[in-house]
């Protein structure tokens, strides 16, 4: 995955996010080895959304932190563009064929922020932005949408980099879109469309460390109250 550095805060969401790559914790699902060096461009007034399906056994998931990677060829921006990430449980009403839960309960909303114009480089225009949740992890199923709207787009491009083939965890290959219209989904033939997102949970060692550090301070608070 190709990053820069570039820090930035989420206006009205308290949410530290930067384009340096950061696990806090365990992964549980990646999709950013295989780059089909295609890109999915937004457009104004539509969300697009990837549905991921995390590993392991859990039913649900307390994340700590997750990142995508996004595409731009516009060397600065002409205007403020923003962008809106949210996590979405897949609970709604069934699609249009009947056969699939569209994106439903919002569980995640960054809210507005600027986004940056990433650098150019010897890769191309690509950055990662990265959200650091490891102060109040989100609780997710083991299957929903990454979710991502961007607006002020003008005469600018801005998309997400596309990836096949997760190494941990699984997509379906196609994508989630919304018009305001209600969710529908689509697919660019010949090719998987996974967002190169990277979602992290607690560290089973740090939990566990925190595990106990609570028992003995309930251990010690029991003994001050006997």
């Amino acid at each position: 995955m190709k990053t820069i550095v570039q820090k930035m805060i989420a206006a009205g969401a308290g949410l530290f996010l930067t384009t340096n790559v950061a696990v806090y914790g365990t992964t549980i699902y990646s999709d950013s080895t295989t780059d089909t060096g295609s890109s999915l461009n937004f457009v104004t007034g539509t969300t697009i959304g990837d549905e991921v399906v995390m590993a392991g056994a859990a039913s649900s998931y307390a994340l700590t932190s997750f990142s995508f990677e996004y595409y731009s060829p516009n060397s600065t921006f002409s205007g403020a563009v923003t962008m809106d990430v949210m996590l979405y449980a897949n609970n709604g009403p069934l699609n249009g064929y009947g056969y699939f839960n569209t994106p439903g309960t919002l569980l995640f909303n960054s809210g507005l922020f600027t986004l940056q114009t990433p650098t150019q480089n010897g890769y191309g225009s690509y950055a990662t932005l990265n959200f650091d949740l490891s102060g109040s992890p989100i609780t997710v199923p083991k299957d929903f949408t990454l979710a991502i709207d961007v607006a002020g787009l003008g005469g600018n491009t801005v998309g997400v980099e596309l990836f096949s083939s997760p190494t941990v965890g699984s997509n379906y290959g196609d994508y989630w879109w919304d018009d305001g219209t209600g969710w529908r989904l689509n697919a660019l033939a010949g090719t998987e469309t996974g967002f190169g997102a990277i979602f992290s949970v607690p560290d089973p060692a740090s939990t566990a460390m925190l595990l106990g550090a609570a028992l003995s301070g309930l251990a010690l608070l029991r003994r001050k109250l006997s």
